[in-house]
């Protein structure tokens, strides 16, 4: 592991992802037998295996580049009210928008209970 930036940045040198298999069924679903058996063979086949290999065979073939200190503009300084002001006014605006819809359901809804 080499340390950049005064140690705030670590580059390691393994691949660090794995892969999970998932797929999502609703509660009782009549497939889900069939989905964890073929989940089952796809696991033993090898076939993720193979996928990590070759994920690993990729980056020995193009390693990273070597970063010096110098390379990244890395600054820190806190957020202020101007950095999210575009946030806050859409925000705002989302609040009116939705607050006129409610009363105009509320009126509407009261004349036609009439």
């Amino acid at each position: 592991m080499r340390r950049h930036c005064d140690g705030k940045l670590h580059i390691i040198d393994e691949n660090a992802r794995e892969h999970f298999i998932s797929c999502l069924v609703q509660k009782g679903s009549p497939y889900l037998p069939r989905l964890r058996v073929l989940l089952d063979r796809i696991l033993q086949s090898g076939i993720v295996d193979k996928w990590d290999e070759d994920a690993k065979y990729e980056m020995e073939l193009n390693p990273a580049q070597e970063l010096e200190d110098g390379d990244l503009d890395i600054f820190e300084r806190s957020l202020t009210f101007a950095d999210l002001r575009a946030n806050f006014i859409i925000l705002a605006l989302g609040l009116v928008v939705s607050t006129a819809i409610f009363l105009i359901e509320l009126f509407v809804g009261r004349n036609s209970a009439l």
